[in-house]
């Protein structure tokens, strides 16, 4: 079996080189793409072509957020009345173009590199991977709102289920 070949990509302001980056890593041969949002869960507009181009190859994108503490989005992150983006327009964007953001506190990067190397070890079926991992790494709630976003872009909607432990 080959190597699995997922790829993150912390993400800081005025960078000139992340479009670059992540270009050649896609040209390289990527199975999956974590980007390391910023604290907000927002990206940068500048890299919107690379996950269009990236979820178009259908190679998955995920983002996590790199924050650790909740201290300032604490109204936010509560999920109630705004469950995820829509505070940036850059983080629709990205999602317009088909990346999937992960819910904040329920992820790990280490876990969730884990999770895609033994995920993509069973399958390189891109609609079973973005269908998987954002059931095992966010609530339904969030997952509603992320496939309402989806929908008004055009985009399938993932499947909200509930899973094994063997996926």
């Amino acid at each position: 079996m080959s190597k699995i070949n997922i790829y993150y990509q912390s993400m800081f302001p005025g960078s000139q080189i992340i479009p670059k980056v992540l270009d050649r890593s896609i040209d390289d041969g990527l199975d999956v793409l974590v980007l390391g949002a910023y604290g907000s869960g927002s990206i940068p507009t500048k890299i919107l072509p690379q996950i269009q181009r990236a979820t178009q190859d259908e190679i998955p994108v995920f983002s996590i957020r790199q924050t650790t503490t909740d201290q300032w989005y604490t109204e936010w992150s509560d999920y109630k009345e705004q469950l995820l983006p829509g505070i940036y327009p850059n983080e629709v964007n990205a999602i317009a173009r088909g990346m999937i953001p992960l819910q904040k506190d329920l992820v790990k990067l280490t876990l969730v590199h884990w999770t895609l190397q033994q995920l993509c070890k069973q399958t390189n079926d891109y609609q079973r991977i973005i269908s998987i991992i954002p059931n095992i790494f966010s609530s339904q709630e969030w997952n509603e709102r992320l496939n309402q976003i989806r929908e008004e872009y055009g985009l399938s909607t993932i499947p909200l289920m509930q899973l094994s432990n063997s996926f």
